[in-house]
């Protein structure tokens, strides 16, 4: 990988397990990394937050739950989050998971939660597109102040909701009126996935087209 800038300091997550990427940022000169728990992200930059996803870990967390979760605590972060996907389509061969649901994913964090997502075919190049990142903001004279407009409460249970809610509707067949009455029986996303036939049934004025589609996403 070709020398890009010096001079700055990467807090990765000491939980972060890939030595390809790590090794590719420690080739730049004068990078400094340093090892501490992150809250939230992997890599912490002084203008940027990075949240790096394998294509497989990808897909696992949008059935678990914990994309949205993440992608709460991004969303409130003071410092500009990004997520990199990492991967190629091939790895889908491995995750039964439909087309439609990673889109609805993709969807609802680039315009609900309004962070950017990077694309990365390996190691090596999301450590690449780390720095350009952040350097770019550098340049753009942007690393003072969040460049995004979306902010959540973390307090408010009515902004929860409707957060689920936007969240619920970016999956196909799902309306607005079938993600409230949705929300307000199962409480999260996870427990509307995670719901059997039977229990979506009795929530009334759900088509039994859209319980189809919510089985069909959560197997």
């Amino acid at each position: 990988m070709d020398k890009i800038f010096s001079s700055i300091k990467i807090i990765v997550d000491n939980r972060e397990q890939n030595q390809c990427l790590i090794e590719a940022l420690r080739n730049e000169l004068d990078i400094s990394i340093q090892f501490e728990r992150l809250e939230v992200g992997d890599f912490l930059l002084p203008n940027l937050l990075v949240e790096r996803k394998s294509l497989i870990d990808f897909c696992d967390s949008i059935k678990d739950g914990r994309l949205f979760r993440q992608a709460t605590l991004l969303a409130r972060s003071a410092i500009q989050p990004v997520v990199i996907i990492e991967g190629t389509s091939s790895d889908l061969r491995k995750k039964s998971i439909k087309r439609e649901v990673i889109q609805g994913a993709l969807i609802t964090l680039s315009l609900i939660y309004r962070i950017p997502i990077l694309r990365s075919k390996s190691p090596e190049e999301t450590g690449k597109l780390i720095l350009f990142a952040s350097k770019q903001i550098e340049n753009l004279g942007l690393s003072d102040h969040r460049f995004r407009r979306f902010s959540a409460s973390k307090n408010s249970l009515r902004e929860k909701l409707r957060m689920q809610m936007h969240i619920l509707q970016g999956f196909p067949g799902i309306g607005p009126g079938s993600a409230r009455k949705l929300i307000e029986k199962f409480g999260t996303i996870k427990n509307v996935l995670q719901a059997s036939e039977n229990q979506l049934s009795q929530v009334s004025g759900i088509p039994k087209k859209t319980i189809n589609r919510i089985l069909e996403l959560s197997n």
